[in-house]
């Protein structure tokens, strides 16, 4: 799956789409042995041509905070996003969250064995101060976070977790280790749930688990 493809299905099919879920696609060329991952050359005729997206997944491309900006702003009533292991997005990529999906319920941000650099405790806790003053005051719509397993020394740690929760997030799918401990310590009524890289798309029949080491 190429850039090249994306731009020549969606405007055949991007009209009546209200879920895209791209994947890890990957073009590979067996000569050079290089791989080319999706780019913002693939938002571009997303955004065009999809105007009604309820659930958008874009994992482990190359694509930008620019990018992203693009298609959030094409499909503001979003309500479930997926944008792991994107490692060109930076931070700003929360403020165009908070701006463009107020209503937000599930976001997964998965970086196996890396830091989550874009979301920081004070990009999520700006984000559901966002959904909180959209709703005015009466709660906040983001009910599931999917993380990875993060550890002490990422910007994400468990103050920021500990807000959202108390906010309202009602789930979060992790895997064991200083977070999950931490999280575990709050004595809260979330559940938690094994974190899984490529599963846990919308639409999947996967049927999630408890967190236990694999």
């Amino acid at each position: 799956m190429t850039d090249a493809h994306i731009e020549a299905i969606m405007p055949i099919v991007g009209e009546n789409l209200v879920r895209l879920e791209l994947v890890s696609c990957v073009a590979y060329d067996e000569h050079t042995d290089v791989e080319t991952k999706l780019s913002c050359n693939s938002l571009i005729p997303i955004a065009q041509h999809c105007k009604h997206l309820k659930s958008f997944s874009m994992v482990g491309s190359n694509i930008t905070t620019r990018g992203l900006q693009l298609v959030l702003s094409a499909n503001t009533s979003i309500t479930t996003l997926n944008i792991s292991d994107n490692r060109r997005l930076d931070t700003r990529a929360v403020d165009i969250i908070s701006r463009y999906l107020p209503r937000l319920e599930v976001l997964r941000n998965y970086w196996p064995n890396r830091a989550i650099y874009w979301l920081s405790d004070d990009g999520l806790i700006a984000l559901i101060d966002a959904q909180e003053k959209e709703s005015g005051g009466s709660g906040i719509f983001l009910k599931q976070i999917g993380l990875y397993n993060i550890n002490i020394g990422h910007e994400l740690t468990i103050r920021g977790i500990k807000y959202a929760v108390e906010k309202g997030v009602k789930e979060i799918e992790i895997e064991k280790g200083g977070l999950h401990s931490s999280i575990v310590d709050l004595r809260s009524d979330v559940q938690l749930y094994q974190a899984h890289y490529i599963h846990y798309i919308d639409g999947s029949l996967y049927e999630r688990g408890p967190v236990t080491h694999y």
